[in-house]
């Protein structure tokens, strides 16, 4: 929707189109394929996009679901059996690492693929530290 709006606007040569953060993510992507589709009637779009929040994706990512995961286990198994289960098996517990699904692996690298497609669809990109900008690179190589 975002990305239709945007092509239909009237642009002159020196327009930059900005877009801000990650739920506007594939605009530039969308922006791109109808530029495409229409290279011989439209104007060449400079398009940017800066995220404003941590670019932590996918292996961060994956870790934090894990500990998640292992922490609302954790939580719900200590609710449940705190009294029954002696303490230092109720701390194993909490340690043992809770593994993703094959088709949890498999999504989580589409959906790393299409959210470097997406970035790399814009002629500048911003990212809000030099750590972000390199967890992105780093990530875009592999």
């Amino acid at each position: 929707m975002f990305a239709r709006k945007i092509y239909k606007l009237n642009r002159t040569d020196n327009d930059f189109i900005w877009i801000h953060d990650y739920h506007l993510l594939f605009v530039g992507r969308y922006l791109r394929k109808m530029e495409n589709e229409e290279q011989d009637n439209v104007k060449p779009m400079k398009l940017g996009f800066f995220l404003h929040t941590p670019f932590e994706f996918p292996a961060n990512l994956a870790k934090k679901l894990t500990e998640k995961v292992t922490e609302e286990v954790s939580e719900e198994s200590s609710d449940e059996l705190e009294e029954e289960v002696p303490e230092e098996v109720s701390e194993k517990s909490e340690e043992l690492p809770v593994e993703l699904s094959e088709e949890v692996k498999a999504n989580l690298e589409k959906l790393t693929k299409e959210i470097i497609i997406g970035i790399l669809s814009f002629d500048k990109v911003g990212f809000q530290t030099n750590k972000d900008r390199y967890n992105f690179i780093e990530l875009a190589q592999t």
